[in-house]
């Protein structure tokens, strides 16, 4: 494993590409041990039993968005459920750019 994080940084590889290079086996356990930990250390989640959040974990896909983009629309419809690991999401009335509630990691 250290290799491969060293190898990460050295060519500039992204997660989904070091993740490519691992056996199924060996990718399964990786994605289950680190999205576990993040889903057990959550307080919304504490309540879930590990064998759960770990059976849930590989269904996990990471997406990091910029200052200011647009996550979803108020109104549409949505398939996703986020996770805030860091920074802030602001949810705001479109029509009247009204600030309704600022939200942080694990709220």
């Amino acid at each position: 494993m250290d290799y491969l994080v060293e190898y990460k940084s050295q060519y500039k590889l992204g997660e989904e590409q070091v993740l490519e290079m691992l056996s199924e086996n060996l990718k399964y356990e990786l994605i289950i041990h680190l999205n576990g930990s993040m889903l057990r250390s959550m307080k919304s989640l504490k309540k879930f039993d590990i064998l759960f959040l770990a059976s849930i974990s590989n269904l996990l896909k990471k997406q990091t968005f910029n200052e200011n983009e647009l996550i979803f629309k108020e109104g549409s419809f949505c398939r996703k459920i986020y996770f805030i690991i860091d920074g802030t999401v602001v949810l705001k009335h479109m029509q009247t750019r009204t600030l309704l509630k600022e939200l942080y990691p694990d709220e």
